[in-house]
């Protein structure tokens, strides 16, 4: 099991092992810069990795604190923290501290004591929070779906403190998580549609049934005011997604049929998947102005709930024209 240290014995020990880390007080310019984990798979765990876009953010954020001239690096004890701040250390040839979030007032006090630049990788529910304890300010958390904020806070040689703020890339759209997480939700049922048709020998592709849904999806998108023709082009990606899905579970139960409750078709999935959809259309007409230039859109173009193909199908007709990577 993994020794969770307490900070103060973390501030003593540094003192003696390293006394560059520490000074009397913090110098003039003295930074400390905040920012939560990045993206995170979620998979339900208590301690998940990052996913692709989070590590590609870890690595952004690396690039952008190269000329800071980064001292000390702070983080919690959990996976998607620490890896959150490893591009940076291993870039300037530092560890990584850990700290316990749970006192962040004294934790608070004991950073302005640290001689800066430093870095310290927090959560949604904290970092915020401690931003706003070092200014003294009330910070609210931030929403779990925004991992773009950098909290930058400046001490004086007077003792006062001060706050800017600044976005690492992508910038977080919530629109365009909103949307993301509407298209995941849609595709989180074909397991349970494959299961159904799995069970009754029945074919994935339906033309006919496809095509009357389509007809009549596409006239709820457009009464919503989406354009006939991108609301066709959306509805059917998502089709092909939920196609190629079904067909990756048909092929693993070839080995491993599955077990348990065949679902209920007519009575249960339809009326979600209608419920889903139309979580999806209105999804996408908040998000239709950020989806116009890859900056706002970039991050709808990555996941890790299904696989790349999968994903691609569902979402390559909302990108601009040649993706986003």
């Amino acid at each position: 099991m993994k020794h969770q240290l307490n900070f103060r014995a973390l501030f003593v020990a540094c003192t003696l092992l390293m006394p560059a880390l520490f000074s009397a007080q913090a110098a003039a310019d003295n930074t400390i810069y905040l920012v939560r984990h990045a993206e995170k798979v979620l998979d339900g765990t208590r301690d998940p990795a990052l996913t692709t876009e989070g590590e590609a953010r870890a690595h952004w954020l690396a690039t952008y604190f190269k000329d800071k001239g980064i001292k000390t690096i702070l983080s919690t004890d959990y996976a998607r923290t620490r890896d959150t701040a490893l591009p940076t250390a291993n870039d300037q040839n530092l560890s990584i501290a850990l700290y316990d979030p749970r006192d962040l007032k004294s934790f608070a006090v004991d950073l302005k004591a640290l001689e800066g630049p430093v870095l310290v990788a927090g959560h949604s529910n904290t970092t915020p929070v401690l931003a706003g304890l070092l200014v003294g300010e009330d910070r609210e958390e931030l929403d779990e779906r925004v991992y773009d904020h950098i909290y930058i806070v400046t001490l004086a040689d007077n003792g006062s403190a001060s706050l800017t703020i600044e976005y690492s890339e992508p910038r977080t759209v919530l629109e365009v998580a909103e949307l993301k997480a509407a298209i995941d939700a849609r595709l989180g049922v074909m397991e349970e549609v494959a299961h159904y048709k799995w069970a009754n020998n029945l074919a994935i592709e339906a033309p006919e049934r496809e095509a009357a849904v389509l007809r009549a999806t596409v006239t709820q998108a457009t009464a919503l005011g989406l354009g006939a023709r991108d609301a066709e082009s959306a509805v059917k990606a998502q089709m092909a997604a939920s196609r190629l899905l079904q067909a990756s579970y048909f092929e693993t139960w070839k080995a491993a049929p599955p077990t348990g409750p065949v679902p209920d078709l007519e009575g249960s999935l339809r009326p979600r998947i209608s419920a889903l959809t139309e979580t999806f259309l209105n999804a996408l007409k908040a998000a239709e102005p950020y989806l116009k230039t890859c900056h706002t859109a970039a991050p709808l173009s990555r996941t890790d709930m299904t696989t790349p193909e999968v994903w691609n199908a569902a979402t390559t007709a909302l990108l601009p024209k040649g993706g986003c990577s």
